[in-house]
């Protein structure tokens, strides 16, 4: 089913945080239980604590209803491993963001420091140690935020980015 297909069937973008024991099989026995269902995870995060290594937090983003979503998570609950399944997906208080790393070969011609005014102005971090009439940022932020920043830097050059996924509280 594609994305317009799953809105009109009621679906929505879901995040869901699930803490599981950082063992071997977990994150497979998890992911199938959405994909098993011809879904696809638009995100999937999974953190270990470094002062907690036995225990990952894993953060999904998808598309479903929330009746199904709910279905599943019942489903996830009895895996032996899953400690805790929060659905935040309309929580006012909920804080999700995502990492973006973004790096711009610039055009003939293009201000470098006109390119760094514009990505600081969005609350980017610069990264050195790029080649010449090449620059890098991060920014955390939101999915949209994210996108808009790749957007506006796509004026100045080519962009490659790469991003962590949603993780959420």
């Amino acid at each position: 089913m594609n994305r317009h297909q799953q809105l009109e069937n009621g679906a929505r973008p879901q995040t869901i945080v699930i803490t599981v024991d950082n063992e071997p099989g977990t994150l497979a026995r998890v992911a199938g239980l959405y994909t098993g269902r011809g879904w696809n995870i638009d995100s999937l995060t999974v953190y270990v604590d470094p002062a907690e290594r036995d225990v990952a937090v894993m953060t999904l983003k998808l598309m479903a209803t929330d009746a199904l979503a709910k279905q599943v998570e019942n489903q996830i609950r009895r895996i032996i491993s899953v400690h805790e399944v929060k659905n935040l997906t309309g929580n006012p208080h909920r804080i999700e963001l995502q990492l973006v790393l973004i790096r711009i070969v610039l055009r003939k011609r293009v201000d470098p420091h006109k390119v760094i005014d514009a990505a600081n102005s969005l609350g980017c971090i610069m990264h050195g140690g790029q080649e010449p009439g090449v620059l890098a940022f991060s920014k955390a932020s939101s999915e949209q935020s994210c996108a808009e920043l790749a957007a506006m830097l796509r004026k100045f050059g080519k962009v490659t980015s790469n991003g962590s996924g949603t993780v959420a509280l």
